[in-house]
């Protein structure tokens, strides 16, 4: 398997919203939402910003598809980042998708950062490096976990698989 770094947000559902074109004399939101494909580095910059603060339409760059904005998007995405973005009666919308070739449980212990990692057949992924705010993060084979000894409340989870 390539190295790649996977970043995930530990506060989920992250959204961007900005101010810009008025729909005029129009429906309340444009007929096609756009996706376009993102780069690690901007994925991490826009999880690193304030909400809000960072979003540029230089982000789209490269344009991956586009659907009916009133029906949810039914094809299959590659793994990695894209921003979905449509224009709504405030301005433009763009949501952050991520598409992941692992999956991530989180147990909530309320002492640790304790989770576990699955590829796509299920497997546990025993030997992936993860860090979060540039401390590392050890797989515990006692346990079958991922886990560090302090709580994080917020964060950046890297994932290099």
């Amino acid at each position: 398997m390539t190295m790649k770094r996977i970043f995930f947000a530990i506060l989920l559902g992250l959204s961007f919203s900005t101010f810009g074109q008025d729909l005029i004399n129009g429906g309340k939101t444009s007929t096609l939402t756009y996706i376009f494909k993102l780069d690690d580095s901007e994925v991490k910059q826009l999880l690193l910003s304030k909400k809000d603060a960072n979003f540029s339409e230089a982000l789209l760059h490269t344009k991956v598809d586009s659907f009916p904005t009133a029906v949810n998007y039914s094809k299959t995405l590659k793994p990695g980042y894209y921003l979905e973005v449509y224009l709504n009666e405030y301005g433009t919308v763009a949501e952050l998708i991520s598409i992941l070739p692992f999956q991530l449980k989180l147990f909530n212990n309320h002492a640790d950062l304790a989770f576990m990692l699955h590829d796509s057949l299920g497997n546990t992924i025993r030997d992936a490096r993860l860090k979060i705010n540039n401390t590392n993060i050890h797989f515990q084979e006692k346990t079958q976990i991922y886990s560090l000894n302090k709580r994080y409340n917020n964060g950046l989870l890297e994932i290099a698989l």
